[in-house]
């Protein structure tokens, strides 16, 4: 019975984004691990140099305007003195 416990690493790796900014917070301890586990993410779902055509034109363009968007999103903010 005591295995169908699930971790917080378990939870967090079935979790959306509410539910992982609240393991987050929740577990101090766990978070390096928990930004492995959203690291290892994202590096699995596009890598670029592996392959980049066989992704979903949409996936593709998901990724470049997120980086592009974040990109602009800091020239343009105002200067912070």
């Amino acid at each position: 019975m005591a295995n169908d416990i699930p971790t917080p690493l378990a939870q967090y790796q079935q979790a959306d984004f509410n539910e992982r900014l609240n393991l987050y917070l929740q577990y101090p301890a766990l978070r390096s691990q928990f930004m492995a586990i959203d690291q290892d993410e994202v590096n699995n779902r596009i890598q670029p140099h592996n392959g980049w055509l066989q992704h979903p034109l949409t996936t593709r363009l998901t990724v470049l305007l997120s980086t592009s968007v974040g990109c602009v999103r800091r020239l343009l903010a105002p200067a912070k003195f």
